[in-house]
């Protein structure tokens, strides 16, 4: 039995000098949803924004699993099967599908990362991981040995989390790499019991970080750092008594239904950057309060209980990923004029080409580049 989980989510405390602390080394977290909120805007020193060209090709509903390169901005969109390409200006280059049945087409797209102008696709469906430039022209495919549930492109093979997969028939692991040739050149965390049933997260659980990988598997509070064929723990986010898998075994049927009345986290999506992590946790099932947002400071240990709630609403602020220091979001058309109302004109800049009037006369949605202020 497999439980296929999709996430759409609206984004409703010592030394600062990175010299001095090395930032990689593992820390613990703690992450208290009853903390006070504070303002989202109030933490920001600037922000950048960026209109997405509205095109009879690119009439997007928002925006998911971002890339940026050097040049392009790549990422799906409505979860259907397009990857769309714009430049750095919001500009639209390509719209890229290559759905179907074929040898050079994918089923489905769960996994999608980018090398230079050379863009990967893995489906979960097909068990394999295509390759395209840019314009969507195919390059060469690769049958995986397992249908794992997300995978990455690195060092010519693959970081994968199983989800489950059995390795040689009988081992199961939570992480394992595959070499150039797909053979299991290294597993780690080994499963003490076999769970009565899979889970899988529509969100990508293996991820860049500092010429490494990141592992952040679903149901877990602890983050690992894969570099140079060292496997380690990096972060722990301790939600204390609101984590429900706190001191619980591997997932069961009875655990699904104890969720159903569970007020607490059961699981949480991050970005890891330079200098923050940026965490949503996810309320359980029979939770009667919303999401919380935490931003971590790495440095310091400091977190934010993030606070996105605008008159009567929500800011519709999600999270993309990081770009060096600034953080990049997407937020809709129709809230961004409010949103940056709680800002001053010296905070805010329109990148070469947008206006706040052709914004609000679109229904795509809008990215944004935020630095947040070095003091927090």
């Amino acid at each position: 039995m497999t439980l296929t989980l999709v996430f759409s989510c609206a984004e409703k405390g010592g030394t600062s000098n990175k010299e001095a602390v090395n930032l990689d080394e593992f820390r613990s977290y703690h992450l208290d949803i009853n903390q006070p909120k504070e303002r989202f805007s109030n933490l920001v020193e600037s922000v950048e924004i960026v209109k997405l060209e509205e095109t009879d090709n690119s009439l997007l509903s928002d925006v998911s699993n971002l890339k940026k390169t050097d040049d392009y901005l790549v990422f799906l969109s409505g979860g259907g099967a397009n990857v769309y390409v714009f430049d750095l200006a919001g500009n639209l280059v390509n719209k890229v599908n290559r759905k179907g049945n074929g040898p050079e087409e994918y089923t489905g797209i769960d996994d999608m990362w980018l090398v230079g102008d050379t863009l990967s696709i893995y489906s979960k469906i097909d068990t394999k991981v295509n390759r395209y430039t840019i314009d969507g022209s195919f390059i060469d495919s690769k049958k995986l040995p397992y249908q794992v549930g997300h995978v990455l492109g690195h060092e010519n093979g693959y970081a994968m989390d199983m989800n489950y997969e059995l390795i040689d028939d009988s081992a199961r692991f939570r992480y394992a790499f595959l070499d150039e040739n797909s053979e299991v050149e290294a597993t780690y965390l080994p499963y003490k019991t076999s769970p009565s049933f899979t889970v899988y997260k529509n969100f990508q659980t293996v991820s860049s970080y500092n010429s490494g990988v990141l592992f952040f598997r679903m149901l877990s509070d602890t983050i690992y750092f894969l570099k140079d064929q060292e496997f380690r723990p990096i972060a722990h986010l301790d939600f204390g008594k609101e984590w429900f898998w706190r001191d619980k075994g591997e997932i069961s049927a009875k655990y699904i239904e104890e969720l159903q009345n569970h007020d607490g986290i059961w699981d949480a999506i991050m970005y890891m950057g330079e200098k923050y992590i940026y965490v949503m946790g996810l309320e359980s099932f029979g939770s009667t309060t919303s999401s919380p947002f935490f931003l971590i400071n790495r440095a310091t240990d400091e977190t934010h209980n993030l606070d996105f709630r605008k008159q009567g609403d929500t800011f519709s602020i999600k999270a993309e990923g990081w770009d060096k220091e600034s953080m990049i979001f997407s937020i809709q058309s129709t809230q961004i004029a409010s949103f940056l109302s709680e800002l001053e004109d010296s905070q805010i800049k329109f990148r070469q080409g947008t206006t706040l009037e052709e914004i609000e006369s679109s229904e795509n949605p809008v990215l944004m580049w935020v630095k947040f202020n070095e003091e927090y």
